[in-house]
């Protein structure tokens, strides 16, 4: 009988995440896991980030290393896709809708990519081969900054869907 509830919870977390995506919508959407952002600040992309951190540093050391990195560029993208959505933890958890169009899976080839741009941001936010909690979080504030078109701090409309956008493929670090 336990051997049926690992497989019991692995569909039942395919069917919600099925009914999620099963009917897209245009503008506010209801979500299983978070409410319709209509605004995410710096304050809340920061929130994000201490909390991913922790998340994304595997082996604990308080740092992160170019393949912690780099794989977690991968699942964020991954899962951005399946759920056709991208997650910040800010003041509540809240969802921002994938652009219509986005690819529902990540290629062969965009994997490739994405490691390879992934690596190349962290080289630019890490000291000497170690990301710190505030280089992942200038890194975080960095896409959110692309994403801010009309530069007043906080992402709303059509900057909410460059923002997933980047996170479903990220964009080119600068420089």
């Amino acid at each position: 009988m336990k051997k049926f509830v690992p497989a019991g919870l692995a569909a039942t977390a395919l069917l919600i995440g099925a009914a999620t995506t099963a009917s897209p919508m245009k503008g506010a959407f209801n979500h299983a896991f978070g409410v319709a952002a209509t605004s995410v600040t710096a304050t809340d992309i920061e929130t994000d980030a201490k909390a991913l951190f922790a998340k994304v540093d595997i082996d604990r050391s308080g740092t992160l290393d170019a393949d912690e990195f780099a794989g977690h560029a991968l699942v964020l993208a991954e899962l951005a896709r399946f759920n056709r959505t991208v997650t910040i933890e800010g003041e509540s958890e809240m969802q921002i809708r994938l652009p219509d169009g986005t690819p529902e899976e990540v290629s062969h080839t965009e994997r490739g990519s994405i490691d390879a741009v992934a690596r190349r941001a962290f080289h630019q936010f890490a000291d000497n081969g170690e990301m710190s909690e505030e280089g992942f979080t200038a890194y975080r504030l960095s896409m959110m900054d692309k994403a801010d078109t009309n530069r007043d701090g906080t992402l709303k409309s059509h900057e909410l869907e460059r923002f997933a956008s980047a996170m479903a493929r990220p964009a080119q670090p600068r420089g």
